[in-house]
């Protein structure tokens, strides 16, 4: 409920600001508002969740949530509604989703046990893209209904979702964390920010598969929104139901991605580390070349559907590998790192699409994507093709000795293979 809350919003507080100004200035600015909290509050929302208690910050992010729709819903009921409100409102709804996702990844970690952690991170992702297809048509649809009414509907999800977390026990911080007292909360300085952030990148880097899984994500995150902006650009002889259509493809695809990947993941286990991220970056390969040169809506429709798949998959083994491997004091540190990075990037898909459409046009900026999106295939796949060959001694054997590219490829892959996960 509480993702749906924000995907609602993502329509109607653009709508809104449309529906006062009738300037596009003004929605750019709202939708400013909702992103604006991904790029400045990642980092610290870790610090603050590795705290204190994460229930107790996701109930306080709900009550702002909903108090904040609410005050916007009898603002324009009252019709005193101005456009600095709705950005006060915006960016209070995008700082407080944020600190909610980071909040919800610890509490998964202090609730759940090494057996059940895969079951807890693909309900999850499940229910991500579920909001994703859900809360789109419904913001427009309460939106079209009353403007009051819609933000009235978002305060109503945000108070089920309030009353749902008090029904889940306290288990007090992640496994491993100091209280907020023995912190020092009231010391919270720069310096003592900047080294417990420190810390938190510190843990993800360490990882061998986070580290790559950042720069898988990043880059194919970047890449399936720029599409989008790019297919946008074009579907002006599209209607607007196959628009609709074709993107809710990507809500499907990592329904079905996110619900597969406990059954996939038991009888694969080791698709759970790289081999995950190799198929993911040349699927997204193909999805991309489907795109471009196939007849749109269709083929978008079709790569979207195999991106959202894949790139469910992928989510779901990187949240394993966070809640397995990283300790309970450093998670939300951790975690916050990792999104700032793989969600910031996607603020860049508009200007980027908008620049090759206006330079290449629609056809000759869907080819660039995809020699764009090939390059960085190849590159990891010879990163990890040189790490099997090195790890097997084929750099220096001779070369009648030396591994054959698949041998060496396949052994780069499982190299970091993730051992059964435990609780740290």
């Amino acid at each position: 409920m509480s993702m749906l809350g924000n995907r609602t919003l993502g329509v109607t507080y653009p709508l809104l600001a449309l529906s006062l100004t009738g300037s596009p200035f003004d929605v750019g600015w709202a939708g400013f508002g909702l992103t604006l909290p991904t790029l400045v509050v990642y980092l610290p929302a870790g610090v603050i969740v590795d705290r204190f208690p994460p229930r107790l910050i996701m109930l306080a992010c709900q009550a702002v949530r909903g108090l904040a729709a609410l005050t916007v819903s009898a603002l324009l009921a009252l019709g005193e509604l101005r456009m600095a409100y709705l950005m006060v409102g915006a960016i209070a709804e995008g700082t407080m989703w944020v600190l909610y996702t980071v909040a919800e990844t610890a509490l998964i970690q202090s609730l759940a046990s090494g057996k059940t952690f895969a079951r807890a991170a693909s309900a999850s992702e499940s229910a991500t893209h579920l909001a994703v297809m859900a809360g789109r048509p419904l913001g427009g649809l309460l939106f079209g209904l009353d403007r009051a009414v819609a933000f009235a509907g978002d305060a109503a999800l945000f108070l089920a979702s309030f009353l749902s977390l008090l029904a889940i026990p306290d288990a007090g911080r992640p496994p491993g964390t100091a209280s907020g007292a023995d912190r020092g909360v009231g010391r919270l300085t720069p310096r003592s920010l900047y080294r417990e952030v420190s810390e938190g990148v510190t843990a993800l880097w360490g990882n061998r598969f986070l580290r790559e899984a950042v720069a898988v994500t990043a880059v194919t995150n970047l890449m399936v929104n720029t599409v989008i902006t790019v297919f946008l650009a074009g579907s002006a002889d599209i209607s607007p139901a196959q628009v609709g259509l074709a993107l809710a493809m990507g809500g499907l695809g990592g329904s079905i991605g996110s619900v597969g990947a406990p059954w996939l993941f038991r009888r694969l286990p080791s698709l759970r580390s790289t081999p995950t991220l190799f198929l993911q970056v040349w699927i997204w390969c193909l999805a991309l070349a489907v795109a471009a040169v196939l007849r749109p809506p269709y083929s978008f429709a079709l790569a979207v559907l195999l991106t959202g798949i894949t790139g469910s998959l992928g989510n779901v083994a990187i949240r394993l590998e966070e809640l397995g491997k990283i300790p309970g004091d450093r998670i939300a540190r951790a975690m916050s790192a990792h999104r700032l990075v793989v969600h910031g990037v996607v603020c860049l898909a508009a200007p980027v699409g908008g620049v090759l459409v206006a330079r290449l046009g629609v056809a000759d900026g869907m080819v660039f994507l995809v020699a764009v999106m090939l390059a960085f295939a190849l590159l990891f796949t010879a990163r990890w093709w040189a790490r099997g060959r090195r790890g097997r001694g084929g750099a220096t054997a001779p070369r009648r000795l030396r591994p054959r590219l698949l041998t060496s490829l396949v052994a780069g892959l499982h190299e970091d293979e993730v051992s059964p996960i435990t609780r740290k």
